[in-house]
């Protein structure tokens, strides 16, 4: 089985193919809601109205990336990438 036919197994075997651990129980749309959207984006508005508390980030790690991957059919990767890059901040001002 090639890589893509196998990908595509696990997928329907799994339901999905990432999981991640959570530092704190979620069992509510609110416990969601707090460990990630809308709360994370609040430390973002946060670094970005003062960019001075990146100083407390960690040295090894830095800002600790989160990746997000989008899978699905006739998406507009235009349309995707163009949304995605008006939430960047100008770190420069």
């Amino acid at each position: 089985m090639d890589i893509a036919a196998e990908s595509l197994a696990k997928h329907a075997e799994w339901r999905g193919k990432l999981a991640f651990d959570p530092k704190m129980d979620i069992a509510t749309r609110h416990d969601l809601a707090v460990a990630y959207t809308p709360g994370v984006a609040e430390p973002c508005k946060v670094i970005a109205e003062n960019p001075e508390v990146m100083d407390d980030w960690d040295e090894t790690c830095g800002d600790r990336e989160t990746k997000i991957c989008f899978i699905g059919q006739h998406m507009d990767k235009q349309a995707l990438v163009a949304g995605l890059d008006a939430c960047l901040v100008d770190w420069q001002h």
